[in-house]
């Protein structure tokens, strides 16, 4: 666990999202096992609800964009 880097996880009304915050001064790389999430399927593709950047995958862990020092991202299961 990194202390700098935060998680946040909502599923209401059919929309699974994630919110990440990077808190320190370095860019991070973010992997979540599927299995520490709500997420059921294998394969997946979310979209960055402001950025509007997008990214898919499959398998056992879900491998998120890297995220710039002091920055925030909200993921949404499309």
């Amino acid at each position: 666990m990194d202390p700098e880097l935060v998680v946040m996880e909502s599923q209401e009304e059919g929309k699974y999202m994630l919110a990440m915050f990077n808190l320190s001064d370095d860019e991070k790389s973010v992997s979540i096992p599927r299995d520490l999430s709500s997420l059921e399927q294998l394969e997946w593709s979310f979209k960055e609800r402001i950025l509007e950047d997008g990214f898919q995958g499959s398998g056992n862990t879900i491998k998120f964009p890297s995220m710039p020092p002091h920055s925030s991202r909200i993921w949404i299961l499309k």
